[in-house]
């Protein structure tokens, strides 16, 4: 069987296996009560000694084009995250290419001028490669995107160093073995990218709108009779603040309702219609997963109307990494591998418009190795460190036949003895290579003093600014399916997020202030606030200051407190306790459209195109930009 016949049908039965095979490429859509995606098995080690040592590869087609983003499904199919990677792939045509043609399409490696101790020199910068969409992508047509090299990386493609050599993948593996790879092997990869099966899990003790409005008219068809009959009673008119207060608050207080059947016979099945409704209530609220840290005043800025927490997480076990390590706030096992989370609640604007309002992003499983891999300036992207257990066989089968070809030369005695010498050190870095696929195992690198040493466990998504980029995106398509106005974060100030004196910086840099700002009066914007402003001017809408409530508008008796705020200085911060439709001791008015209801924060208008299918990944990765090192 020749090698790239080997490749092309080994790759392609991960993605025609049973049906309970078969990777989703529509990732995140699939949330609770979902099946989990089953990885694909591996191939045994018998299968790659059928690798003969003829490499004649036919002329594949190109892989198929259907619309931007759509990883060659029908753009009906309204997947919530994309790959520009695949469709760069896909523009390179059909026919095989060697791996620097692939390295050279995918990729830009420039070189600079570096001066060390006055000599002039040139030093290699990898980047991503840019390219143009045409005037058939919907939303993107004519826009300009990128490569992402995490999703190289992701992808199991390529490995490399910030300079631009390979060092892992299947591109090294090809250029260690001197055979040339086409597009499909490629764009099957990226479809096998393990982002493409991760999973939202949401925790929340509100109903969602659909199962609200349809609870609600139900109740209010009985209330109606009810009240028709009965106009004066306040016990009876009760009943509705009640209901609705279940369905805002999450808690359910029925009412006495066989006083009430005693007082008004005639009415008996009506209310026994309304005690039913209540007991739909409960029964559909024990179902839900609740809210973890929805009390925890130090991660959460009071106030806001039904709360959530989202978890994004690969439901699977990951080849290779150590099973006992499980961080953070959700490492059960039905979670599998948590990569980030999301905690935020509903605010409103004074004119009425609806605002997701984030409170914190945060990946308990990423931070100490992104830490790690910082304090030791190594790349996050480079196989001889952080090793991609994912879609091996190939990478593997080339490396075999790589060293066979080498194993041959030498055995004919046709090299000189510096060929022979270059040889046995080829060879010598191939079973390298190969041993670290072997073990399986993450890499350690020490730590700060604090961390000491972390094991280096794949995950996908490794830095700060992807699962950030991730993590608004998600958001923006959640609030546009949900018919949200705006998605917005709550100030830097305005909460502590467990920041002590030695981690403030980083919660200014990731949330920012009121204006989206680094500093109170800055103009460099913070992460986040960056990431909203890049989607505002793809999807043609605006980011920037908005006014969101401190608490239900709807409610106008407030609890009002202040609390101190430690980060670069002491912010006084207002905000409300609790909101009640009456009055109460120690409750003042502010109506709807008192300014003092109000505060400010950083957000971006919701389009309808966010419905549309995404880019994954940022530009650039965070670890490394440019050939510079961020400790």
């Amino acid at each position: 069987m020749a090698l790239g016949n080997f490749l092309r049908r080994g790759i392609s039965s991960l993605l025609k296996k049973k049906k309970k095979d078969v990777v989703d490429p529509n990732p995140v859509q699939r949330v609770q009560n979902q099946p989990k995606q089953i990885l694909p098995k591996e191939s045994k080690d018998t299968a790659l000694q059928t690798v003969r040592k003829d490499l004649a590869i036919q002329q594949y087609p190109t892989p198929p084009r259907t619309g931007a983003l759509q990883m060659g499904s029908p753009p009906n199919q309204n997947l919530m995250f994309g790959s520009a990677l695949y469709d760069r792939i896909a523009q390179k045509g059909p026919g095989t290419f060697t791996a620097d043609e692939w390295m050279k399409f995918l990729t830009d490696v420039r070189e600079k001028n570096v001066k060390i101790f006055g000599q002039n020199y040139k030093e290699k910068v990898l980047n991503p490669v840019k390219f143009n969409y045409d005037n058939t992508a919907g939303y993107l047509s004519g826009k300009q995107t990128t490569v992402p090299l995490e999703e190289l990386f992701d992808s199991n493609i390529a490995a490399f160093s910030p300079t631009g050599e390979l060092t892992g993948g299947i591109l090294h593996a090809a250029k260690l073995a001197g055979v040339k790879v086409p597009g499909k092997v490629l764009t099957d990869l990226v479809r096998l990218n393990p982002i493409n099966r991760l999973q939202a899990f949401e925790f929340r003790d509100t109903f969602t709108e659909p199962v609200k409005k349809r609870l609600y008219q139900n109740f209010k068809n009985t209330f109606d009779k009810v009240t028709n009959q009965t106009p004066a009673d306040f016990d009876v008119n009760q009943i509705s603040n009640m209901f609705t207060d279940a369905l805002e608050r999450g808690s359910v207080t029925k009412p006495n309702f066989s006083t009430l059947m005693g007082k008004y016979p005639g009415l008996r099945k009506e209310f026994q219609q309304l005690d039913f409704q209540f007991d739909d209530l409960q029964r559909i609220r024990k179902n839900m997963r609740p809210p973890r840290y929805k009390n925890e005043t130090t991660y959460t800025f009071q106030g806001g109307r039904d709360y959530r927490e989202d978890l994004i997480a690969l439901p699977e076990s990951i080849p290779g990494n150590k099973p006992s390590i499980k961080y953070g706030h959700y490492n059960e096992k039905q979670y599998g591998n948590p990569i980030m989370h999301i905690r935020y609640d509903t605010r409103f604007a004074p004119n009425g418009d609806k605002i997701l309002m984030i409170h914190e992003i945060q990946s308990d499983t990423q931070q100490n190795i992104a830490k790690a891999l910082r304090f030791n300036r190594t790349s996050g992207y480079d196989a001889s460190v952080r090793q991609n257990p994912y879609q091996k066989d190939a990478e593997i089968a080339f490396l075999i036949e790589a060293r066979k070809k080498i194993g041959d030369k030498i055995i004919k005695g046709d090299l000189k003895r510096l060929e022979s010498d270059q040889a046995a050190r080829a060879i010598k870095s191939i079973d390298n290579v190969l041993l670290r696929k072997g073990q399986g195992r993450p890499a350690q690198l020490k730590a700060k003093d604090d961390y000491g040493t972390t094991d280096i466990n794949y995950y996908p998504l490794l830095d700060r600014s992807s699962y950030n980029n991730y993590a608004i995106k998600y958001m923006l398509n959640k609030a546009a399916r949900e018919k949200a106005d705006y998605v917005a974060v709550v100030p830097a100030n305005y909460i502590q997020r467990g920041a002590d004196s030695s981690k403030f910086k980083g919660t200014i840099e990731n949330y920012g202030f009121a204006s989206g700002a680094k500093t109170p009066k800055g103009k460099s914007l913070a992460s986040l606030p960056n990431e909203m402003k890049k989607q505002a001017s793809l999807f043609n809408t605006t980011a920037g200051k908005i006014k969101f409530s401190l608490s239900d508008p709807n409610k106008p008796y407030k609890k009002v407190d202040f609390k101190n705020v430690e980060l670069d200085k002491n912010y006084k911060i207002k905000y409300h306790e609790d909101a009640s439709a009456v009055q109460q001791p120690g409750y003042r008015f502010i109506g709807k459209y008192d300014l003092n209801l109000y505060g400010d924060a950083y957000g971006v208008k919701v389009s309808p195109l966010m419905l549309q299918t995404q880019k994954l990944y940022k530009k650039e990765g965070g670890l490394v930009q440019y050939g510079n090192w961020k400790k």
